[in-house]
């Protein structure tokens, strides 16, 4: 199975991700980190038609021509879902945060089983810009998610600065 990827760099990303497909263990939830315009949200979209394609055994993936990929390039895909920050009715600027209720829309869509039988994804784009009681709703998704659903939160900036990373240590021999 073949993968063209058609995104430059980031091969340690692409081919962890590739491989969570063709082996079929994909996690529930991604975390997409990094500075804006190097590839995240063209990443996370690939990902998603890739967990979406229905030709899992072509060789190449995904294939472009099954009915979940043509869905998909028009946007049309049902099992498909994409946050942003929304626009303010109003004055039509950018709203500051996402909102809990663009989450709980979400909720309510994904209870539901795929309409497909196949996988349900979602991208939150922004995701740092989750509103408290966004991000407090969301979470119970996230600690409780449905069978065969991906969540990709695709962030610019993380606010906490501390990170504990985990290694095996292996005990000195004596």
């Amino acid at each position: 199975m073949n993968v063209n990827w058609n995104i430059s760099g980031h091969n340690n990303i692409l081919n962890y991700l590739e491989n969570c497909v063709k082996k079929n263990s994909l996690h529930h939830a991604y975390l997409f980190f990094g500075p804006e315009h190097v590839g995240k949200a063209t990443t996370a979209h690939f990902f998603s038609k890739m967990i979406l394609c229905s030709a899992k055994s072509a060789e190449n993936l995904p294939c472009g021509n099954c009915v979940n990929c043509i869905q998909f390039e028009k946007k049309l895909h049902p099992d498909f879902h994409e946050i942003y920050k929304g626009i303010d009715e109003k004055t039509k600027a950018l709203k500051k945060n996402i909102s809990i209720d663009q989450i709980l829309k979400l909720q309510s869509s994904i209870s539901r089983y795929s309409l497909y039988n196949n996988h349900t994804v979602i991208i939150i784009h922004d995701a740092e810009d989750l509103s408290d009681n966004a991000k407090n709703a969301l979470l119970k998704t996230l600690e409780e998610p449905n069978d065969k659903t991906t969540i990709i939160l695709i962030f610019k900036t993380l606010k906490r600065k501390t990170y504990l990373k985990f290694h095996t240590e292996f005990p000195e021999k004596q």
